[in-house]
């Protein structure tokens, strides 16, 4: 009696891909970090005790999240939201930084730097666009005085600032019958120039500047 070989069939194992389109399970995508610009109004320098800047953040975020954010305005108190504040009761550069994260890991900051003065110092006068020899101004807190020389005489005055950077004087004009002579104008963005326009002795349609030395 003759014995049989066994019967042998081929094993056949179909393994499916994992994350492929047979919905098996896929990768997280990868986070992405939100965008910012800020924005300052008014722009330029902030006159110490006087003009309040008004920062705003915009953000966006790829993904679609929630942004906060943070703003370091130099002054050691963290502010947060996308539009804050600060005045300035001293001169110096200060920054104006904000930081927005998405809650994921993701952050992005922008920046820039405010410079804070006083009108303080010595200032180059023209009246009626001619310049004179000197001036001299010292502000305290939003009221100024101070004069201005030429070569016959000088002239005196006091002035009041208000937010943001505009500029009411007095003169006593040397010459003028009248006591006081009002010109109202503006501090330049760069707080190195002052423009009014007012009466001078009756005449309507003078002007005076001073340009800081």
């Amino acid at each position: 009696m003759s014995s049989r070989a066994p019967w042998s069939l081929p094993l056949v194992l179909t393994l499916a891909a994992c994350g492929g389109s047979d919905g098996g399970p896929t990768a997280a995508a990868a986070n992405r970090a939100p965008a910012v610009t800020i924005t300052q109004s008014p722009s330029g320098g902030a006159i110490v005790g006087v003009t309040t800047l008004t920062f705003s953040a915009t953000a966006t975020d790829p993904d679609g999240d929630a942004v906060t954010c943070t703003w370091d305005l130099g002054d050691g108190t963290p502010r947060t939201g996308t539009s804050v504040a600060r005045s300035y009761a001293a001169t110096g550069a200060f920054p104006a930084n904000v930081t927005c994260t998405d809650g994921r890991g993701g952050s992005a900051t922008a920046g820039s730097t405010v410079q804070a003065r006083t009108l303080d110092g010595a200032w180059l006068p023209l009246q009626n666009g001619a310049p004179g020899d000197r001036a001299q101004i010292t502000q305290d807190g939003a009221t100024l005085n101070g004069y201005a020389d030429n070569s016959c005489c000088r002239h005196t005055f006091s002035g009041q600032l208000a937010h943001p950077r505009a500029a009411t004087f007095q003169f006593r004009l040397a010459g003028c019958k009248k006591n006081d002579t009002p010109m109202t104008g503006t501090v330049s963005a760069d707080l190195n120039r002052i423009d009014l326009a007012g009466t001078n002795c009756n005449v309507a349609g003078a002007t005076f500047a001073f340009v800081r030395q």
